[in-house]
């Protein structure tokens, strides 16, 4: 059986750890439902307090605070990193080919999906997967054929030559970032929403890396989008680049407008969906649906 464990089921107290846990990162987060980031880190330690020395835990050595509750895990710790090769990491790449220890498991020419942190996601399925008794061809075969989530950097159309990509899931600032970085080609962002407990600065790394990336145009909605907009000001994202929308439709229209052959419009949202959306899925939804109604304007005499 495999499990993927939210905070908020965190939270209530699990009494049990499963044999094999994974954390793959700590990001100050749902600190709304915490109160502060030291209950949020407790939360997440709660899927290994019960492990003993029989289990297993996998560490991304790469995270900081992770790494922090490393001396505190009763289980066998097993380690995988983006940037630390083996023996310092048993999960590792060199960008080309995943590996465990020395052996070369799969190539990163398999993955279907979009952005650095779903390698970090192949990295850890192929952990559990060895840890588990999987064979080597039955790994490769199956990141060869898993065509990734809905509402996570899921790409659902393309109109004129313009790709159009939904990460409606990304409700924190760090997605949009991650976002940003996943695609190469010129783009345009959907950003905003509401998000309770809001910390200044949390958006930085995102304008950082806005100024790295070709982002021709940043559509800020919801009732984020003044502070948004401050932040990325703060960190010299040009005022020129940012523009104000009443709702996330409204500014898919205008991006779609703006756009040429070539780009990228990404829903990068980086907030939750409350006030204009139940919730990030019906965000979603209505983004795929108006993105193929584009397709079918597009078609008709």
């Amino acid at each position: 059986m495999l499990l993927e464990l939210s905070n908020r089921q965190l939270v209530f107290g699990l009494r049990k750890s499963p044999h094999c846990a994974v954390l793959t990162n700590i990001l100050p987060n749902h600190l709304d439902d915490h109160g502060n980031v030291e209950a949020y880190i407790e939360a997440k330690y709660e899927i290994a307090r019960y492990q003993d020395g029989d289990d297993l835990f996998l560490l991304n050595i790469d995270d900081p605070l992770s790494v922090l509750l490393s001396s505190r895990i009763p289980a066998q710790v097993s380690r995988y990193s983006l940037q630390q090769s083996f023996p310092t990491a048993d999960y590792w790449t060199d960008r080309t080919f995943l590996y465990h220890r020395e052996e070369r498991m799969a190539s990163l020419e398999d993955l279907r999906l979009l952005g650095e942190h779903n390698v970090l996601n192949a990295l850890v399925a192929v952990a559990v997967a060895c840890q588990n008794g999987a064979a080597t061809p039955e790994i490769q075969e199956t990141l060869r054929s898993f065509g990734g989530l809905e509402h996570r950097l899921e790409m659902v159309g393309r109109v004129n030559g313009i790709d159009f990509i939904n990460d409606s899931a990304g409700t924190n600032p760090h997605n949009v970032d991650v976002a940003v970085r996943s695609v190469a080609e010129r783009k345009h962002l959907i950003i905003g929403g509401t998000r309770e407990g809001f910390v200044s600065g949390e958006f930085h790394p995102a304008a950082r890396e806005i100024l790295k990336s070709n982002v021709a145009s940043i559509w800020l909605i919801g009732d984020m989008r003044h502070n948004i907009q401050a932040e990325f000001l703060s960190q010299g994202v040009p005022a020129e680049l940012m523009h104000m929308a009443e709702n996330m439709g409204l500014a898919l229209e205008k991006a779609f407008a703006m756009a040429k052959s070539g780009d990228t419009i990404i829903l990068a949202p980086g907030c939750v969906s409350f006030g204009e959306f139940r919730d990030y899925r019906e965000r979603g939804l209505k983004f795929k649906e108006l993105v193929a109604q584009f397709g079918k304007e597009q078609l008709s005499p």
